[in-house]
């Protein structure tokens, strides 16, 4: 999809009133350094953002005349001075017929204005009138509504009843929260980067150095049981054992699809020096002990009653 930075949907558009109304949205915003900056996009880790700037413009077309945009914060009050009128004009509430001359009523006859309309103090304006029209040179007064736009030049955009009731019915049925997600889905359908202003490729992972994509796995047998006969292999003829005989059935076999255990790397072949012994071997038949030698040995005897032998164990030589 071809990229696009604005959307605009027009709802109503009179030719013989020189009147519109449309929703626009912005997609993207200028940086103060006069760089742009999407209001729709998706992050890196998959979270879309949705945030563009939505209007309601009300336009006189005209030359040299521009829109005069709208949105939540007027919405409210846009609503009720609609309505404010449209009950007027609904069932000729604000219009009386004076010697069979349809004319607006004195006390309707001021206008009701919506202002402070934005950072410019933009205003609409809506009047009760009469319009002529006329048709194979039949000459006819219908009521309907004056709009005008502080951006119109002074020009009013003339509605007839049934163009002013319609208008109304727009704005009173406008969801505005509806259509900026619909406007966003359409704009994160069209060839952009992820996060910022021009298209480029998806990233690419990348796998890290020394690493090897894992093998297939291998087709595992479960090891064949003692009573299972090999492949090829002729089995014998049952023996009747009282009478009994046992079933000639072969075991099924079952397969397991696992990944081969690997085998645990085998120990170095190790053998040792065998250790000379230094000694004589030893003579079993002589004793171990000599107890004439023990019998033999000085006893020293210590007296604990007696202070300085005491101490002469612990003094250093």
């Amino acid at each position: 999809m071809r990229n696009f930075e604005k959307a605009t949907m027009t709802l109503f558009d009179s030719t013989n009133a020189n009147f519109k109304l449309a929703v626009e949205a912005q997609f993207t915003r200028v940086n103060p350094d006069n760089s742009k900056r999407d209001l729709v996009y998706s992050t890196q880790y998959l979270n879309a953002i949705l945030n563009p700037n939505i209007y309601l413009t009300f336009t006189y077309k005209g030359e040299d005349a521009t829109a005069v945009y709208t949105s939540y914060p007027q919405l409210y009050r846009l609503r009720e001075t609609f309505k404010q009128v449209a009950d007027l004009v609904a069932h000729n509430e604000g219009f009386v017929e004076i010697d069979g001359v349809m004319t607006v009523r004195p006390e309707c006859a001021d206008p009701v204005v919506l202002a402070n309309i934005g950072k410019k103090n933009n205003w609409i304006s809506l009047k009760l009138s009469m319009i002529q029209s006329g048709e194979d040179g039949v000459v006819t007064s219908v009521p309907g509504v004056a709009l005008e736009l502080s951006t119109s030049n002074r020009y009013a955009s003339v509605l007839t009843a049934d163009e002013f009731l319609t208008v109304y019915t727009i704005i009173n049925d406008l969801n505005l929260a509806n259509l900026q997600s619909l406007f966003s889905f359409a704009f994160l359908a069209t060839d952009r980067n992820v996060a910022g202003f021009y298209p480029q490729q998806a990233p690419v992972m990348q796998q890290p150095m020394g690493y090897s994509a894992p093998q297939q796995p291998q087709m595992y047998q479960a090891p064949m049981n003692a009573y299972q006969q090999p492949q090829g292999a002729r089995i014998p003829a049952p023996q009747n054992n009282g009478g009994m005989q046992m079933m000639n059935r072969a075991p099924r076999q079952q397969s397991y699809r696992s990944v081969a255990p690997q085998q645990p790397a085998p120990a170095p072949a190790y053998n040792p020096a065998p250790q000379q012994n230094s000694l004589p071997p030893r003579d079993s038949g002589k004793p171990i002990m000599n107890m004439k030698a023990v019998e033999e040995t000085p006893i020293s005897e210590i007296s604990y009653e007696d202070s300085s032998q005491i101490d002469s164990i612990f003094d250093e030589e």
